[in-house]
């Protein structure tokens, strides 16, 4: 996914899909290890995707901790 698609969405949806993203990075790890990826290209991306989801997920914490104060 790109950037643009992560900023229109709320704490709980990045959080949702950051699991979703780990949980399907797992089973791509365990289907490596047996020997079966059909896609050895999803790891990259989703690690970058996780790694988004991360990045706006601090944004956003930040922007509503400077926004209690």
């Amino acid at each position: 996914m790109k950037k643009e698609n992560f900023t229109n969405l709320s704490i709980d949806e990045l959080t949702h899909k950051r699991q979703t993203l780990k949980q399907e990075l797992y089973n791509l790890t365990y289907q490596r290890k047996s020997g079966r990826v059909d896609k050895p290209n999803l790891f990259s991306k989703h690690r970058k995707d996780i790694a988004r989801i991360e990045t706006q997920l601090t944004r956003l914490r930040k922007v509503e901790n400077d926004a209690s104060k």
